[in-house]
């Protein structure tokens, strides 16, 4: 499962709630109503999303959503990356030109590697990814090769063996 796939179908459930969002009068309710599509759309992929909003008005932009500051959870009991760490941190090097690539803080045994650039960052863990930054192409890219190569992330295939 590529992100690219799971970022088109948040963006089309979104626009295919659009007119019913575009009349909920509560921010409460509106917050509710999008996690409600992002954990239907991260289930049909098995995977947790979370969209993070810290600004009101980028709730209010529907068209907007799910374009920056995204988390997806393949794994969160997983302490250690499949692949070796240098691995990540290399093809991030490779993607992203201008930024600036390290090892996250270790904590309660957990590894990550942080990409920090002019304006936000992507923090990798080994079992999920958190995007505090505006998704572009090399965000894009980058984040496929994670699902790919790092967590090995495959959707179920209704005419697989198993």
């Amino acid at each position: 499962m590529s992100f690219s796939l799971l970022l088109d179908d948040l963006y089309q459930e979104v626009d295919r709630n659009k007119t019913r969002l575009a009349s909920v009068r509560s921010l409460v309710r509106l917050f509710n109503e999008l996690n409600a599509i992002c954990n239907q759309v991260g289930s049909r992929h098995r995977v947790e999303l979370v969209v993070s909003i810290f600004d009101t008005n980028k709730m209010l932009a529907l068209d907007r959503y799910g374009r920056e500051n995204i988390t997806v959870v393949v794994d969160k009991f997983r302490n250690r990356f499949p692949i070796p760490k240098e691995v990540i941190k290399e093809k991030a090097r490779s993607v992203f030109k201008d930024a600036y690539v390290s090892d996250a803080i270790a904590y309660e045994n957990n590894e990550g590697v942080k990409i920090f650039f002019k304006e936000g960052r992507i923090d990798v863990l080994p079992g999920s990814f958190h995007i505090w930054r505006v998704i572009d192409d090399d965000v894009v890219s980058f984040c496929n090769w994670l699902m790919d190569e790092c967590y090995k992330h495959k959707l179920n295939n209704s005419n697989s063996n198993g």
